[in-house]
């Protein structure tokens, strides 16, 4: 994980400005030592491989790819090569939704019913209902409970999702412990969905 995670933030750059750059651009001079570094990450077998990009406020000054896009099938990486984002998402959702709090359009403090009415009355397994903040879907400290594959499989957009997750009882009372969650962070995407009036 740590590797897929490590070799996709160096391409979030690349994936956003690859088209102003030509593949075969090598790094400058002075910017050497970080594809070194690169490299004796993927010699080290800490990475598979990475594809970095430079660039300053004016322009790019250099892109470089290492190691293998495929281990399996010993395929090169390539400053092209595309990546599967995942969790990397996140970063892109969290910084949506302060956007929209410092656009006045939410607070991190409000109930998601307030946003998504399916979730305005989520309960406990004892029947208990609480109230679910922004901020905890976004730190997983929510409760929410998690999908199977099947169920993720059948929803085609996060609108989908929501009732599904409303189905679901609270794993714990939100806020009072940590637990990893995708419905958090599906929820929160919605949200961002729902006050910006864009398909995520």
């Amino acid at each position: 994980m740590v590797t897929r995670l490590f070799s996709a933030s160096s391409a979030i750059l690349l994936l956003l400005f690859a088209t102003h750059l030509r593949a075969a651009d090598a790094p400058p001079s002075r910017w050497t030592p970080v594809s070194a570094a690169m490299k004796e990450s993927v010699d080290r077998q800490l990475i598979s491989g990475a594809v970095t990009l430079i660039a300053t406020k004016d322009q790019f000054v250099a892109l470089d790819a290492v190691g293998m896009a495929d281990l399996a099938k010993q395929t090169p990486m390539k400053s092209d090569t595309i990546f599967g984002l995942a969790s990397l998402t996140k970063l892109v959702n969290a910084t949506a939704v302060m956007m929209l709090q410092d656009e006045g359009k939410l607070s991190m403090d409000d109930p998601v019913g307030k946003f998504v009415p399916e979730l305005a009355h989520l309960k406990t397994a004892d029947g208990v209902e609480h109230i679910v903040t922004i901020k905890q879907m976004l730190t997983h400290t929510s409760g929410m409970a998690d999908l199977t594959a099947d169920e993720m499989t059948a929803a085609h957009s996060l609108a989908e999702l929501m009732p599904l997750y409303a189905k679901k009882p609270l794993g714990f009372v939100p806020g009072t412990q940590w637990v990893y969650c995708q419905s958090g962070v599906n929820t929160t995407g919605r949200i961002v969905e729902i006050l910006s009036g864009q398909s995520y």
